[in-house]
């Protein structure tokens, strides 16, 4: 008897040892004192908060927090993580926020300075509790920012909007921002700001693996905004990651066994194989379109630009592809762009980039910005198949100017363009395969 519920109490120890542990930190920062205030982050942080702890989330909630009380909790958070490397973090801030130097910044509800230059010593480094996070060596952080609300400070009128990319950006992370960087997230008119809105709605889905909730989310706050306001999505985690409950498997129902049937015809009838469905190959692994926000470029009112992501079977295997449709007007040329540092970065250390294209026969280009001491477009045109697939390939070593020699440490931006100057009209082309070698 007693070895028995030494067993069971063993049993009992392992499962909260080796359970899944969540612990989020939820900031709700609206009532500020000496800038604009904001109607909804308490809001926003509560009802995260509510349905964060209905998910088995441990959650430390803070509304209207100074800055101290913002690092405090940042720390408490990053203790509690590294006690399981089994453990996920999530970290939701609402309320003002504004990039300084290449860095961003939350803004602590008493802030009150007047010049830029006090900013790194009164506000809170996102890059500190991100370095903060990946102390912690734990499974998964989520770093969710609703924050990107317009600039609060006078002083500050001639330095970009919202928030910029994520440049260190831990390992094992997801970190969201509720609109892409340079722009500016709407406050909401209801109860909740416009993202976490149409966040709450899929956060609640019971079921849904962490990429396709946000992938749900930008897309509807996208659509809820007519495209000006499209959340971004920087993602270094490789994974399958449920923040709730996982998906229940449906049980396979035996088969009854049937009395084979004598067959009537005598003839021999040839038998026609099926045509075999592949698993996805190595090659099509190295995708990364459903994890980049891009951004589409209309040009003009009479040119248009849009794009899609899905799975799709190409020279017999599954492959992500991303299709671009633009229409061309005179005075236009749409193009789809992005400066996600999910693939910034990796062309930073890269040689080349190559890509698999499949199209209509029409002529595009495949712009590198970059930044040193003014913006520089490197360029390759290439022209599309008639239903066939073509491979481009761009080593780094060949994009040149004249007198100027390509750096890809200044990479800042990609583009995918229709060739305007060799036709108008309607073009579509399937993107895949795309690699940084």
């Amino acid at each position: 008897m007693k070895k028995a519920f030494l067993f069971l109490l063993i049993l009992l120890i392992g499962s909260v040892l080796f359970a899944q542990q969540k612990y989020a930190l939820v900031i709700g920062n609206g009532a500020y004192s000496n800038i604009v205030r904001l109607n909804n982050p308490v809001n926003d942080a509560r009802d995260i908060a509510s349905v964060l702890q209905g998910m088995g989330f441990i959650v430390d909630r803070l509304e209207n927090a100074t800055q101290e009380q913002i690092e405090s909790a940042a720390i408490r958070l990053k203790n509690n993580l590294s006690s399981s490397r089994n453990s996920y973090g999530f970290l939701f801030y609402a309320g003002h926020a504004v990039q300084s130097g290449g860095e961003n910044y939350l803004l602590p509800v008493d802030i009150n300075i007047q010049s830029e230059s006090f900013l790194r010593s009164r506000a809170v480094s996102v890059q500190a509790i991100l370095d903060e996070l990946n102390a912690a060596g734990n499974e998964l952080n989520v770093v969710v920012l609703d924050a990107c609300r317009d600039n609060p400070f006078s002083w500050n009128r001639s330095a970009s909007r919202g928030l910029t990319i994520v440049n260190h950006q831990p390992a094992d992370s997801i970190i969201v921002f509720a609109t892409s960087a340079g722009s500016v997230a709407s406050d909401g008119t209801g109860r909740n700001g416009l993202f976490t809105s149409h966040f709450l709605t899929h956060l609640r889905t019971p079921g849904l693996e962490v990429t396709e909730l946000f992938r749900r989310t930008m897309g509807d706050v996208s659509r809820a905004s007519n495209n000006q306001q499209r959340p971004a999505v920087y993602n270094q985690f490789s994974g399958l990651a449920y923040l709730g409950t996982q998906p229940e498997e449906t049980p396979v129902q035996p088969v009854a066994t049937v009395p084979p049937v004598q067959p009537v015809v005598t003839a021999s009838i040839p038998e026609i194989p099926a045509e075999p469905i592949r698993a996805p190959s190595p090659e099509a692994s190295r995708n990364i379109f459903a994890g980049v926000t891009w951004a589409p470029n209309q040009e003009s009112g009479s040119s248009t630009a849009r794009y899609t992501v899905n799975t799709e079977y190409i020279e017999g295997q599954l492959r992500e592809v991303m299709t671009i449709d633009v229409n061309v007007a005179r005075n236009g040329a749409p193009h789809i762009s992005t400066n996600s540092s999910q693939i910034i970065q990796r062309m930073r250390a890269g040689s080349g980039v190559r890509f698999k294209v499949l199209g209509d026969g029409k002529s595009w280009q495949f712009f590198i910005a970059t930044r040193d001491t003014e913006w520089r477009n490197w360029r390759t045109t290439f022209t599309t198949g008639y239903g066939r697939v073509v491979q481009v390939d761009i080593p780094f070593s060949r994009l040149r100017q004249p007198r100027v020699q390509f750096n890809r440490n200044q990479i800042e931006w990609i583009v995918f363009e229709r060739n305007h100057e060799q036709g108008i009209g309607a073009a579509s082309i399937k993107i895949f395969d795309f690699e940084i070698y």
